[in-house]
């Protein structure tokens, strides 16, 4: 009987400490700060704002790796707890593209914070690795909280990127989100590493269309002549 009773009380306390997907300790605090929506679905819980738009979610416990939100760029909030032993999420930089809302994300104490990069500096021939967030608490807290999201391009409020990385010519350092950053061609300049300038196209405007509208305008004037009825003098 003893064996029963200790036996059904190990049982309901697992059953206790088993942590629901979608759980709502972080994003209930943040959501009621800005009075937003609480909405639950099979794939976690979302805070919602008042214009409808998820900007914070919790795929806590869920066993999911994957940011499934309709539109990342809301996004400012995300909680991705997980069991202990369960792969660690957000390890690829490119899950979180686009993300520049974002200012803090939570996951288990075994798990990093997304978004470093490994930048060497070929002036100086020296290698620094880029924290995407400003602050990281993992000690007073039962998880890790990743909060403040930094520039990579504009490092510490500086007009030059981290570890003075150096965009191909003709073109400049634009930020998509932690540790993501795109070199995108100033105006005028394409093509691979920005090297092709773009010019107007005199050879197409000189050759092609002149001979498209010569053709045209021989055809509607042997088509239209058909339609011409001759009349003799009287």
């Amino acid at each position: 009987m003893r064996l029963l009773i200790s036996a059904f009380l190990s049982v309901c306390a697992a059953q206790d400490n088993e942590q629901n997907c979608g759980d709502l300790s972080v994003l209930a605090t943040f959501c009621s700060t800005i009075n937003g929506t609480i909405s639950k679905s099979e794939k976690g819980s979302f805070c919602l704002n008042d214009r409808n738009k998820t900007v914070g979610a919790s795929f806590s416990f869920c066993n999911s790796s994957t940011v499934d939100v309709h539109n990342i760029t809301d996004l400012q909030l995300l909680d991705f707890r997980s069991e202990s032993g369960s792969d660690c999420p957000l390890r690829n930089n490119s899950d979180l593209t686009n993300a520049l809302q974002l200012s803090s994300v939570t996951l288990s104490l075994n798990c990093s914070c997304p978004g470093a990069l490994t930048v060497k500096d070929f002036s100086t021939n020296t290698t620094k690795t880029f924290a995407a967030w400003k602050t990281e608490d993992h000690i007073t807290l039962p998880y890790r909280q990743c909060v403040g999201q930094q520039s990579f391009c504009s490092f510490q409020q500086t007009d030059s990127p981290f570890n003075n990385y150096t965009c191909p010519e003709n073109s400049r350092c634009v930020d998509a989100g932690p540790g993501v950053f795109d070199c995108q061609c100033d105006d005028g300049f394409d093509g691979f590493r920005c090297s092709d300038k773009q010019n107007f196209p005199f050879a197409f405007v000189l050759t092609v269309v002149p001979v498209v509208a010569g053709i045209s305008g021989a055809m509607v004037w042997f088509f239209g002549r058909r339609h011409i009825i001759a009349y003799d003098s009287l």
